[in-house]
């Protein structure tokens, strides 16, 4: 009974974690803990989204000079 149960709690968890995502523009980032998944909220903040999107794809350059302190 209790192999039983393990494969069952085993089963279902792993299913949750494969859950169906609304429509919309995510960003899956990964970590040595796992990935996350974010949902982009374009309609709110959509200077915030382009930005983001277009340094994580490297389309997009910071202004960061190198040598000098970021602050």
């Amino acid at each position: 009974m209790m192999r039983f149960l393990t494969l069952f709690l085993t089963l279902f968890l792993s299913f949750q974690s494969h859950a169906k995502l609304d429509d919309g523009l995510y960003a899956n980032l990964h970590t040595n803990q796992g990935d996350i998944i974010i949902k982009l909220a374009f309609e709110k903040t959509p200077l915030t989204v382009i930005n983001f999107v277009g340094l994580a794809e490297g389309k997009k350059h910071s202004n960061i000079q190198i040598g000098k302190p970021f602050y």
